[in-house]
């Protein structure tokens, strides 16, 4: 699977989610799609393993306010449904009955940071750093 900012591959038992939006992987709507899309292929043909990883500068500067948020403003069911996606995302990736690992090389907020949460395990390069705006 691949196409838009993220592509799934597969090597022997090894399942590699990878994503791509330079200059700062910034989760908008085809990012969350194609993760979105990715799980489902993990869930309906589950891999001994899960490796998921960025490329680029840093994992993810977070969320693009811009595309996201913004037209949300004042649409309070839209901003529900938005938080039960993005929670709906890292409830399928911890529930993933194979080991799950997030490599981390760089900045990693807000979504990207989620996302490692729900992880089994982080890899941690000196470089990266964690973060919610919260």
């Amino acid at each position: 699977m691949s196409g838009g900012p993220v592509a799934l591959t597969r090597e022997g038992g090894l399942a590699v989610v990878r994503w791509s939006a330079p200059p700062l992987n910034l989760f908008d709507e085809p990012m969350f799609a194609g993760l979105e899309a990715a799980v489902e292929a993990l869930e309906a043909d589950l891999p001994r393993a899960v490796l998921f990883a960025s490329e680029g500068k840093v994992v993810s500067a977070g969320v693009d306010v811009r595309t996201v948020f913004s037209p949300l403003v004042g649409d309070a069911e839209g901003g529900k449904a938005l938080w039960r996606r993005l929670i709906a995302l890292t409830r399928r990736v911890e529930a993933l009955e194979c080991p799950t690992v997030l490599a981390a090389h760089g900045l990693c907020l807000t979504a990207a940071f989620e996302l490692a949460l729900a992880c089994d395990l982080i890899l941690a390069a000196r470089s990266a750093s964690f973060g919610l705006v919260e």
